[in-house]
């Protein structure tokens, strides 16, 4: 896998594009009552979506490098796993959700949509392939069982 840039960053530099849409096109901001809390609650679902996925993964002593997949120890299919095969990527379009609520702006509805397309061609697709090449039948059961997203 030849990933050169770490999903933590992609993440970033879509929100740092999201940011600047936003200044480019103010005059498509919405604003309504409750977009604070609608913020915090989809933040505070991803980092508890996140920090459950980390947390198994550290637990049963595998790696959580996206960079290199194929050092996998061990083939995590239980807690938030039995849910979604790739828990931490959900996360991440959880808090580019809660940053689009936050700034109000309709137009960054495009970035955020071409996310998931983009994170399972160049990341999940990858490391389900790293995947596959360690825990095979395994992985390919897992895989019947659990969304690659949900």
């Amino acid at each position: 896998m030849k990933l050169i840039i770490p999903p933590p960053f992609q993440v970033a530099i879509l929100a740092l594009v999201m940011w600047f849409i936003d200044k480019e096109l103010p005059e498509f901001r919405l604003s309504f009552a409750s977009y604070k809390l609608l913020t915090l609650l989809l933040v505070f679902c991803g980092i508890a979506i996140t920090a459950a996925a980390i947390l198994k993964m550290f637990s049963v002593k595998t790696t959580l490098n996206p960079l290199n997949p194929a050092k996998a120890s061990q083939l995590v299919t239980d807690g938030i796993f039995g849910f979604s095969r790739n828990p931490i990527y959900v996360g991440d379009l959880l808090f580019l959700t809660a940053w689009l609520v936050w700034l109000g702006n309709p137009a960054n509805v495009l970035p955020l949509l071409l996310f998931p397309l983009y994170i399972t061609a160049f990341q999940i697709k990858p490391e389900e392939e790293a995947l596959l090449n360690l825990f095979d039948d395994e992985y390919k059961l897992y895989c019947n069982k659990v969304g690659r997203w949900l």
